[in-house]
């Protein structure tokens, strides 16, 4: 049913939700008086329904792009019309709302290159984060890990192209022959949705033994197996997009305590794990600088049990509670400012009359 909605749905699936979120919205902003709109852009259609509402109530409006629009690598129009329709929305949100908020540098200024320089005064970067009452509880050890068992955890789904384990597990079998170790010795866990080519890849590479695929998990479950790891891996391909892009698990790793392969490309992921002192990052185009990544980080932490030097301070920055109150800041400014703008429109309008 979705594929056959996407036929004739622009910009997304969800937009038939828009005349009755429309109609709701309004009575919500009679009845409580609101001050703000906010749009978490996730479908855009959330968007679109904010701008509708700022149009016709006065009301301003933010948007928080978690992911880019038009320019996402994921972004597959059916044809020139689509493209021209979507990309004229973007820029109808963008120039009307009141500030616009995403996830990365590299996001920003994609977004200020595409629409203009103008929108530099309008942008604001709140980097996804982690909530310590997530990792509060004590260390976690399931039962299926042998104490000596070294253990790496991915959670996450691979999707796209830019979210692939092939060179990852080709390595990853390499090391494991290197060093002769066992399924006793050793285990991979991928926590999230798999799709029936990496299920065949296991099997090629002969790693079933090695990987458990445990499928769609809680969040809290995902919280503990991130707890439970020896090593916790990211992993982001080589595509032009890629450098701007930070998986959201990235943060709960940082907090989660073990320490970090990311196998990304020279980007803000790297930045991120230089800054913060947390892991190792490989060439995710390069097997053998993979393959050499994962016999470094065993020998560091399974057999030397050295510790990495975790940079605290620029942990915290990653807080939830602090980014809360930076985004509430951005609320107050937005509304603050609408009100003033209110206000001096009103006195001039009574002057002329």
């Amino acid at each position: 049913m979705r594929q056959i909605s996407m036929l004739w749905c622009v910009p997304d699936e969800f937009i038939s939700w828009l005349p009755f979120a429309y109609v709701y919205g309004l009575k919500i902003i009679k009845k409580h008086k609101i001050d703000l709109i906010y749009a978490n852009d996730s479908p855009h259609t959330c968007s679109i329904i904010a701008l509708i509402l700022s149009k016709t109530t006065g009301i301003p409006f933010i948007t928080d792009f978690r992911d880019l629009w038009t320019s996402n690598p994921e972004f597959a129009p059916r044809n020139k019309f689509e493209k021209l329709v979507q990309t004229k929305l973007e820029r109808n949100v963008l120039r009307n709302a009141g500030k616009m908020i995403t996830t990365t540098h590299g996001f920003a200024n994609e977004l200020s290159r595409m629409n203009g320089s103008n929108m530099g005064t309008k942008l604001e970067i709140i980097y996804n984060g982690f909530d310590l009452d997530d990792f509060k509880s004590g260390k976690i050890s399931p039962s299926d890990k042998q104490n000596n068992r070294f253990r790496i955890v991915y959670t996450g789904s691979f999707f796209g192209t830019y979210m692939n384990p092939k060179n990852f597990l080709v390595a990853l079998s390499r090391f494991l022959e290197a060093f002769q170790l066992q399924p006793s010795d050793f285990e991979v866990i991928f926590a999230g949705s798999n799709s029936l080519t990496i299920k065949n890849l296991l099997s090629q590479l002969d790693l079933e033994k090695y990987v458990k695929l445990s499928g769609n998990v809680t969040h809290r479950k995902a919280c503990e197996l991130q707890k439970s790891a020896d090593l916790l891996l990211v992993l982001l391909y080589s595509i032009a997009e890629a450098v701007n892009i930070v998986t959201a698990k990235l943060f709960e790793y940082l907090v989660a305590g073990a320490p970090v392969l990311a196998i990304a490309p020279e980007g803000e992921v790297s930045k991120i794990i230089e800054k913060t002192g947390t892991g190792m990052v490989s060439n995710p185009d390069d097997i053998d600088d993979i393959e050499r990544c994962l016999a470094l980080l065993y020998e560091k932490i399974h057999i030397k049990k050295e510790l990495f030097p975790r940079n605290e301070e620029e942990i915290k920055k990653f807080n939830r509670r602090d980014q809360a109150k930076r985004l509430a800041e951005i609320f107050d400014e937005v509304s603050i400012t609408n009100k003033k703008e209110t206000y001096i429109s009103v006195k001039r309008e009574k002057a002329c009359n």
